[in-house]
């Protein structure tokens, strides 16, 4: 991924151009000029529309999905009391549902988590104590560099 793509990221994340040039390393008109030239306001607004259908589409599937294995369970409860023989759910089904369910929550740690965290952290330490933060703004800024680098 490029400085570029990375810097849009945390642009659509809303982070402030300024900040995102300080955590890159950057200067501000570099990532004015990353920003117009990629288009990201219209970027970041298609983007969003496109994942919020993609997520309400697996949700709603998931919903049918869940419905349909109730139906099935039910079938094999009524199976069961007639003859006595207990009936388990088709593995493939409960796999199924599975991975629509993992579609529809959110990923596992992103970097861009890590931004948010590492925002956060900076905040408090900006509130209780600014000689800290002065020191360490510039470590956790090489440690979000170093976890983009390694994506």
């Amino acid at each position: 991924m490029t400085d570029q793509e990375h810097a849009y990221i945390l642009y659509r994340e809303g982070i402030p151009q300024k900040e995102i040039a300080r955590m890159m390393g950057k200067s501000e008109q570099t990532v004015t000029r990353w920003k117009n030239a990629g288009e990201w306001d219209k970027k970041a607004t298609d983007e969003m529309m496109s994942e919020q259908t993609i997520q309400e589409d697996a949700s709603e599937l998931l919903r049918y999905q869940l419905r349909t294995l109730k139906q099935i369970k039910e079938q094999n409860e009524q199976q069961t009391a007639a003859d006595g023989q207990p009936r388990l759910l088709a593995k493939g089904l409960i796999d199924g549902v599975r991975d629509l369910y993992n579609v529809t929550k959110s990923r596992e740690i992103e970097w861009t988590t890590y931004v948010r965290v590492i925002r956060e952290l900076t905040g408090f330490l900006r509130k209780e104590n600014m000689q800290v933060a002065q020191l360490v703004v510039d470590l956790m800024d090489d440690f979000l560099n170093s976890k983009r680098k390694n994506l």
